[in-house]
């Protein structure tokens, strides 16, 4: 990343940072309907890099582009406003902005349902709260960059990108209940693989049918017939607790280190927890 942005702006970044994207392994559209939801992070990230400057410039590698943006002032429609949106949040809650240069590079296809968008995001607040030595945790990461991503790019998403990209660690799924805003990790077993298969149609949120879907889904109080109608699976329909019982009983032993706040996969002889941790304890 040193070089590229070395080439493209002349100097040296400051800080640099990385988040993966991810892939769902159940529950999609489940997230903002208050549900359960196992997303997996992948090896393929994007990668931040950025540098105080007079303005406000993002270049993109894959895009061979650099243009200018600007987080107080109206999306442009086009990439970087992931980058100012993310920005923008992290403005309105009291911490600073100052303009930068921001170098890009990512190998997480755009377009391909693998949350291109949540890993730049997530990335560009790290890079922004290293530059400013500022920290937040995993989990306030997240709920920024989601917010960025409803009120800035107009993409009316529910947290599963976002908090997967930020809280997920190699190996490891991360189980989400998105009503009470608790997780754990939960290990992979080594012997899984996992095929990644692209439909060739490309995947737009802002302006397509995602949010005419959670529009005609709701945010009022058809949220919890949502939960307790059950999941159909081999012909017979299982309840929410009945669900709940399932992924317990499923859950590979983990325990929680609260000095760091990170969420880290045990050995097959610790006790289990008997619920899920809230991410940003």
């Amino acid at each position: 990343m040193s070089g590229a942005f070395l080439r493209v702006f002349g100097r040296a970044p400051a800080v640099e940072a990385s988040a993966p994207g991810r892939v769902n392994l159940i529950g999609d559209h489940t997230d903002y309907a208050e549900g359960f939801c196992l997303p997996m992070p992948l090896a393929l990230g994007t990668s931040v890099a950025l540098a105080p400057a007079a303005t406000f410039q993002a270049h993109s590698e894959e895009m061979g582009a650099t243009l200018s943006f600007d987080p107080f002032g109206p999306p442009r429609g086009d990439w970087t406003d992931y980058i100012a949106g993310a920005l923008s949040e992290l403005a309105r809650t009291g911490f600073d902005v100052p303009p930068v240069e921001v170098s890009v590079r990512s190998s997480v296809p755009s377009g391909a349902g693998l949350s291109s968008s949540a890993a730049l995001e997530v990335a560009t607040l790290r890079a922004m709260l290293a530059l400013t030595g500022q920290a937040l945790s995993d989990g306030v990461v997240a709920r920024l960059a989601q917010a960025g991503e409803n009120n800035y790019c107009g993409v009316q998403c529910g947290i599963l990108d976002q908090m997967a990209s930020a809280a997920g660690r190699p190996s490891q799924a991360l189980l989400l209940d998105c009503r009470t805003g608790t997780g754990r990790l939960v290990a992979v077993p080594r012997e899984f693989r996992f095929a990644i298969v692209h439909c060739g149609e490309p995947r737009r949120l802002a302006g397509g049918a995602y949010n005419a879907r959670r529009a005609a889904r709701g945010d009022g109080g058809s949220r919890a017939p949502a939960r307790s109608a059950g999941v159909a699976r081999r012909g017979r329909r299982f309840s929410g607790s009945a669900c709940r019982r399932r992924i317990a009983e499923a859950r590979a032993p983990c325990r929680y280190r609260k000095r760091t706040g990170a969420l880290r996969s045990s050995g097959a002889g610790s006790r289990r927890p008997s619920a899920l941790r809230h991410v940003d304890e």
